[in-house]
């Protein structure tokens, strides 16, 4: 919210700011939010090409559980979370030799084939994410301040500015925007890791396509009176195991490279978020292609 810093209302000792206009104040009645006031230079007028103005930021509180329909991060995340749910069920049913026996392998390869498809439809959707990243639209549409074509420097805006995309691993950056706006410079760094991005989750879509051959043609494999040839056998099963678990831990590293801006997969960062995604993502890769 920008505006006159006057208007802004009365600033308490903890920085909380209380909005002159409203009789209650939403943010003391509410714990959740917390309202940070930040005030810069000459307060006599908002006029963003010859005063700064005062930055008001909400920080909202952690939510363990949240449903987000209307986003496709959310279904991507969900299919993410409920296929690796289905891979557990499938790898505990295969330690238990009583139900690998009595049941053939139908508990075994039902729950990995029904999973790969879950996990193939939330590769699907990053892809379509990391493309969306491309042109930021919210920043286009909602910040970006001309469509003149006026370099950064003339039309008086920063362009040092924290990411609005809905890719998981920007949050912890602090990158120039990317916009089809004339107006907008692109970073050479941000479009690199753009396309890193792009390529890693489109090779692990990939690699979920493939893996979903390997589970159906096992469920195939475990049905009653029914065999496979050890060509089939090899080409159906072995080849595709091979080659989904490459196709995962290559797309992981182009994930943790997008994240981090290197190819050195040893950096500690546990503070970062990016990195506690990127690195779970990539040790689990590894966990499939060695198992």
């Amino acid at each position: 919210m920008l505006g006159d810093a006057r208007s802004a209302g009365r600033i308490k000792k903890e920085g909380h700011v209380c909005p002159p206009e409203l009789n209650t104040c939403p943010h003391c009645s509410r714990k959740e939010a917390r309202v940070l006031a930040r005030f810069i230079g000459n307060y006599d007028g908002w006029d963003p090409w010859t005063k700064e103005t005062a930055i008001f930021t909400i920080r909202h509180k952690k939510h363990y559980w949240c449903w987000r329909w209307d986003l496709m991060a959310y279904w991507a995340s969900l299919m993410f979370f409920l296929g690796c749910i289905l891979f557990v069920v499938g790898s505990i049913c295969s330690l238990f030799f009583e139900l690998h026996t009595y049941h053939s392998e139908w508990t075994t390869s039902v729950p990995y084939a029904i999973g790969s498809v879950m996990f193939s439809v939330g590769a699907f959707l990053e892809v379509l994410l990391s493309i969306r990243s491309f042109p930021d639209e919210y920043f286009r549409d909602n910040v970006s301040p001309s469509q003149q074509g006026l370099l950064d420097e003339e039309d008086g805006w920063d362009d040092d500015v924290q990411s609005t995309s809905s890719a998981a691993l920007r949050h912890d950056k602090q990158e120039k925007p990317w916009s089809w706006a004339a107006s907008m410079q692109v970073d050479s760094s941000v479009l690199t890791r753009h396309w890193l991005e792009l390529i890693g989750s489109s090779m692990i879509f990939v690699g979920a396509v493939i893996y979903n051959v390997l589970c159906f043609s096992m469920v195939y494999n475990s049905a009653p009176g029914t065999s496979m040839s050890p060509k089939l056998h090899f080409f159906l099963i072995r080849v595709p195991n091979v080659t989904g678990g490459v196709l995962f831990v290559s797309g992981s590293w182009f994930y943790w490279a997008s994240a981090h801006h290197t190819w050195n997969p040893f950096i500690w960062y546990p503070k970062s978020t990016a990195w506690k995604v990127s690195m779970a993502n990539y040790l689990g890769s590894w966990g499939f292609f060695l198992g």
